[in-house]
């Protein structure tokens, strides 16, 4: 009789969610998670140094530093590495590099550390679109499709939308999981293409704040194909 009661409810919730789905509309529940994760619009004028630990299924222990100024539109990564510091610097002049607190790094480290104003690039987007969300789907380019969906990922429910970029910003297909009561944003995952499963997906985790601005503690990834583990980023400290 517990067990018929319990999966009554279990029914009824499930009903409920749908309903929301139906009623909401993608826009919508972009709006009501910003109220929770940047209620007075700080995002855009956002100027910290934030510190992450990086683990990975090897035990590997790592640390990052970047710093973000987006009222000046400045960014900057650094990562100790057995042979140094190497850190990038990017600004509205272009990006550049430095090794131990100078330009001069040898061929061969380079090489080793992929280093080049792409990847300074690359470092840049990586945190600004991840620790950037919910507050970045309103950028430029963004196409996001105007249907909410009622799903179940890994035993929880979770309200979904799908979204997809014009070309000159990316190909990936993304799709964002918002928890179905308090619409904060649980879950981010993409693909490159939908139909291999590939891709991945990344779990947030806690909560850093920054006056009324929320950003993600953990991001935990794991693969589309076959849930392994990649890595989690902890956002430890700011300065």
């Amino acid at each position: 009789m517990i067990r018929l009661v319990a999966l009554g409810i279990t029914f009824f919730i499930s009903i409920q969610v749908g309903l929301l789905a139906q009623q909401m509309s993608a826009e919508e529940l972009i709006e009501r998670s910003l109220q929770v994760h940047d209620p007075k619009n700080e995002w855009k004028s956002f100027s910290d140094s934030l510190i992450f630990k990086q683990l990975r299924p090897s035990g590997e222990v790592s640390y990052r530093r970047t710093f973000i100024d987006l009222k000046k539109n400045r960014f900057s990564f650094r990562s100790n590495n057995e042979e140094g510091v190497l850190e990038y610097q990017v600004d509205k002049k272009g990006s550049r590099y430095l090794w131990n607190g100078g330009r001069a790094i040898s061929e061969e480290l380079k090489k080793k550390y992929r280093v080049s104003d792409e990847r300074a690039s690359m470092y840049q987007s990586y945190y600004l679109y991840l620790y950037g969300m919910p507050m970045k789907l309103s950028d430029p380019g963004t196409n996001i499709d105007p249907n909410v969906e009622a799903v179940r990922f890994q035993g929880k429910d979770y309200l979904r939308i799908r979204v997809h970029y014009d070309p000159e910003v990316g190909k990936d297909i993304w799709y964002f999981y918002f928890n179905r009561r308090t619409f904060v944003l649980e879950m981010y995952q993409f693909y490159h293409d939908e139909s291999k499963n590939d891709g991945e997906y990344i779990y947030l985790d806690g909560a850093v704040k920054f006056g009324d601005l929320r950003l993600p503690q953990s991001l935990k990834w794991y693969m589309n194909v076959d849930d392994r583990f990649l890595g989690e980023d902890v956002l430890v400290d700011s300065r």
